[in-house]
């Protein structure tokens, strides 16, 4: 309706109301505006009548459903806010800018669930193997006659319906892995940072060396901070964002731990990341993530 009213406005070259409205309509925001716009000498044409306006007094009130106008004029900041976190203390120590495009992308539930059975597919073994007929010791002569015995007729003891013969169609060794683009694997990880960016349960701290290889003292800092025990339900995933050898410590200390997984930024995928409840970024992990999934890269 708002189409054709738009365009019945605009009979005459004199009117400026597409010049008027083209920053309106811009962009679609989840609200609604009306806008008055005065019109001098326009005839309005709508599906039931048509009159001529008065150019001195008549002032047009348009409704643009789904519309906002202060928002389709000012886009978005192309970046978010993050804490700064100290990992041995818990204390805030600056703000980090996020790249809005891999940290506050959209939540599309379905291109999670896509990624996740992609990469479960890919995880399978598929070693499964069972005998047939063919494979199972015996031999493949008739057991008995066909007639004369008083009893049922028999056949080979290899057949599926024998104790000890073959399976019939049962499962092979074969590859279960399937195919997933590449463009879908990155933004299934971005939807995934985004995800946990929303329930605020990614934590940005400024480095995750640790002084000694101590369990005990990593156990401590957790339970301190983030109130992780070894009987405890919550998880925490560290993704590094150099190779995890170069973290030595922190990968001694978290091996015993089972609610504790490492991660390299380069090796995050959407399973790892959904798996766990806490993740916990440096912040040469965020400029690697950002660097990987940035849009337009």
């Amino acid at each position: 309706m708002f189409t054709r009213a738009l365009t019945a406005l605009c009979l005459k070259p004199t009117a400026s109301v597409l010049t008027t409205c083209r920053p309106l309509v811009s962009q679609q925001r989840p609200f609604a505006t009306t806008v008055d716009i005065p019109v001098k000498g326009i005839v309005i044409i709508f599906p039931y009548y048509s009159r001529l306006v008065d150019p001195t007094t008549f002032c047009l009130h348009i409704h643009f459903p789904n519309l906002l106008a202060s928002q389709a004029i000012t886009p978005l900041p192309s970046h978010i806010q993050a804490w700064i976190r100290s990992f041995e203390t818990n204390e805030l120590i600056d703000i980090v800018l996020l790249d809005r495009t891999v940290f506050g992308a959209p939540r599309r539930v379905d291109i999670l669930h896509r990624v996740v059975v992609w990469q479960r597919d890919n995880l399978r073994q598929g070693t499964a193997s069972t005998k047939g007929r063919s494979d199972v010791r015996g031999r493949s002569g008739k057991l008995a006659p066909q007639k004369g015995r008083g009893k049922a007729r028999v056949g080979s003891v290899r057949a599926p319906h024998r104790r000890g013969g073959g399976i019939a169609f049962g499962p092979k060794p074969r590859d279960h892995s399937t195919k997933l683009p590449h463009k879908m694997q990155d933004m299934g990880l971005r939807v995934a940072l985004s995800v946990k960016y929303a329930q605020n349960q990614l934590i940005v701290v400024d480095s995750l060396q640790l002084e000694t290889h101590k369990t005990k003292d990593l156990h401590l800092i957790l339970r301190r901070n983030w109130a992780i025990n070894k009987d405890s339900a919550r998880t925490m995933l560290f993704v590094t964002g150099t190779e995890c050898a170069e973290y030595e410590n922190l990968e001694r200390a978290s091996r015993t731990l089972r609610s504790v997984g490492l991660l390299e930024a380069g090796n995050a995928n959407v399973l790892s990341l959904l798996k766990y409840e806490l993740v916990v970024v440096d912040k040469e992990a965020v400029k690697k993530l950002e660097k990987l999934l940035r849009v337009g890269n």
